[in-house]
């Protein structure tokens, strides 16, 4: 396949609400869809700030990108993370694992969290029926809760952020 352009997207962003750094390979062919791979890293990112979500804080995660497209006809997106730490109500979850696909209304994922207070899987698929309809499936195990800092709150309000945040 030919390329029209094919450019490599190497930044560090630094503010007040972290850091951002990303090294991405965006392929542009003559024909088809943009192409778009590479990772995603941030360093005590506050996401929750960045998001406008008061019980999310920050996150240090090393997230590996693979996709194509930019409009919803022809979106698609791989999207696997390492998160070392993600704070949420207070609690910082540590050793976070996501493979997260999305394509064309077809949202899939999977999440394992390996925290010393709590051992967590959820295999998750949304499926957009149409804008104002989405279809939820989900399986979820909690294998091991062992800190009363996690209450069932915290599992249940951690659980809905990824299956509608994405």
């Amino acid at each position: 396949m030919l390329f029209r352009s094919s450019f490599r997207v190497n930044g560090n962003l630094c503010s007040s609400i972290g850091k951002i750094s990303t090294n991405l390979l965006i392929q542009l062919p003559s024909i088809g869809s943009p192409k778009y791979e590479g990772k995603l890293i941030t360093d005590k990112f506050n996401l929750g700030q960045f998001i406008n979500q008061t019980n999310i804080g920050y996150i240090t995660m090393n997230a590996k990108v693979a996709g194509s497209g930019f409009s919803n006809d022809d979106f698609e997106l791989n999207l696997k993370d390492e998160i070392s730490a993600l704070e949420i109500y207070g609690y910082t979850y540590k050793n976070i694992g996501f493979n997260l696909n999305l394509n064309k209304g077809l949202y899939s994922g999977e999440l394992q969290i390996n925290d010393p207070n709590l051992s967590f899987t959820l295999n998750c698929t949304i499926h957009k029926l149409s804008d104002k309809r989405l279809h939820f499936q989900t399986k979820g195990l909690v294998t091991d809760r062992k800190s009363t800092r996690l209450n069932s709150s915290h599992l249940v309000i951690s659980y809905a952020v990824f299956c509608l945040k994405k």
